[in-house]
């Protein structure tokens, strides 16, 4: 996905008296679509506004915790942001602290705009902001857009790129940390440039965004991908990253392992001890040894054949 150059944001957002430029343009966004909600990942969101997914963490939840912003789940597993209780109470009340020193006044509740989703604006209705320079962004300046000079630009352009980086590292770190503490898992040792390109592939990828932590968790919990196979194999984080399909097996279940046997009740539902013997006649009632097909269509299908 490319950046944005510019955000138009509704005047109303600049009443909420938010300070970070960064807070600001979310807002504007999420406002934007009202209650339909915006559906886009941290790391979509830093693309677009020329920043780190860390900055964007830190913006979203200071909206949230003043109630500005709530996260809902839409489907496939979709976060989808919406407004939250604050901007209804400000819209009721009237007004709002002015991050602009003016009073609500010229907020007419009575106008709404479709791109709003139903949110009332006010005449001029939207501030432009340049994205590219939100590092310098003054929310009290009520011109067509923000300028500023070369120099500027370039500096922040530099804050940008140094920002991106550290966010960048922030996530590695943390993918690292969480897959290392499944002792059961072949510890990743060297975090390559090859396996930083494909972790940040997967993480523009919405689902794997999202749920990267519950593969991990569901990896370590098979018996098949943690070696209990005819081959020995065990899933590690390249075969996790190499493409858009295998972390999907993994989430819908393909390799969770069948449910045991729980406690069987006998007569008057007094529970008995499950014994050895009571196992193995399971075992050898409820289980087969698989084919040399089944077995090479197996390992065709996790891409080891």
């Amino acid at each position: 996905m490319g950046k944005l150059d510019h955000i138009r944001i509704p005047r109303e957002v600049l009443k909420f008296g938010l300070k970070g430029s960064h807070e600001i343009c979310i807002m504007g966004l999420i406002y934007s679509f009202g209650r339909n909600g915006l559906m886009l990942t941290d790391m979509q969101l830093a693309n677009f506004l020329h920043t780190s997914s860390r900055t964007v963490e830190r913006a979203l939840k200071k909206l949230r915790d003043r109630g500005f912003v709530v996260s809902k789940r839409a489907a496939g597993c979709r976060r989808r942001l919406v407004v939250g209780p604050a901007v209804e109470s400000v819209h009721n009340a009237g007004s709002a602290p002015d991050a602009l020193g003016q009073s609500g006044s010229d907020m007419d509740p009575g106008v709404t705009d479709p791109r709003s989703g139903g949110w009332p604006v006010s005449s001029p209705d939207i501030l432009s902001v340049n994205t590219d320079v939100t590092a310098g962004f003054n929310p009290t300046s009520m011109g067509d857009e923000t300028d500023v000079t070369a120099g500027q630009k370039e500096s922040n352009k530099m804050k940008v790129e140094e920002e991106s980086s550290a966010g960048r590292n922030s996530h590695n770190r943390a993918f690292v940390d969480y897959w290392n503490a499944k002792e059961n898992l072949p510890v990743i040792r060297a975090f390559s440039d090859q396996r930083q390109n494909r972790l940040k592939v997967r993480m523009s990828e919405r689902v794997f965004a999202d749920n990267w932590r519950e593969a991990i968790d569901k990896l370590s919990a098979s018996s098949f991908a943690t070696g209990h196979n005819d081959r020995a194999w065990r899933a590690d984080v390249d075969w996790l990253l190499k493409n858009s399909t295998n972390y999907i097996k993994v989430l819908e279940g393909k390799y969770d392992d069948r449910d045991l046997p729980g406690p069987v009740k006998g007569a008057g539902d007094t529970k008995q001890e499950f014994t050895p013997e009571m196992e193995e006649a399971f075992l050898a009632e409820n289980t087969r040894t698989i084919t040399d097909s089944e077995a090479k269509k197996l390992f065709e299908e996790i891409g080891l054949a």
